[in-house]
């Protein structure tokens, strides 16, 4: 039931996020709204600072590498907010999760099934039907 409220409360925030961004990304602009929202991420981490394991491991360099990728992944959306349609755009950059699948085959020895394989594709075939440009009627 925890997995359950925690992946809930996981794309929940995501997509919510998703949404706002194309929202401040179009007023604001790529560098602006990633500025501003770095405030949002020191103050959830200044929350939780208290847990955290301040005895520092290359781990410790692999998450600030994540927060860079993130960051820099978020400036590229934002950039994308300002010229494409929200609609296209959440489908095709959510193709994000086909990377961590394969590397964790490829690199950790995760195993990859049938059916994840089909998963993959049918996420393609997805994002191909929900971004394919549809013909309206001549009038």
């Amino acid at each position: 039931m925890q997995n359950a409220m925690l992946l809930t409360a996981c794309m929940c925030a995501w997509g919510l996020a998703v949404f706002l961004m194309k929202i401040a990304g179009q007023k604001l602009g790529p560098y602006t709204c990633s500025v501003f929202a770095l405030p949002g991420y020191v103050l959830v981490g200044l929350l939780i600072s208290p847990r955290a394991d301040y005895h520092l491991t290359v781990y410790h360099g692999a998450a600030l590498g994540i927060g860079a990728l993130y960051m820099l992944g978020n400036m590229a959306f934002y950039k994308l907010c300002g010229t494409q349609d929200l609609t296209a755009l959440a489908p095709i950059t959510n193709l994000s999760i086909v990377i961590p699948i394969l590397l964790g085959w490829m690199l950790l020895g995760e195993p990859i099934s049938l059916r994840r394989v089909l998963g993959i594709a049918l996420a393609l075939a997805a994002v191909v039907l929900l971004t394919w440009p549809e013909r309206r009627p001549v009038p």
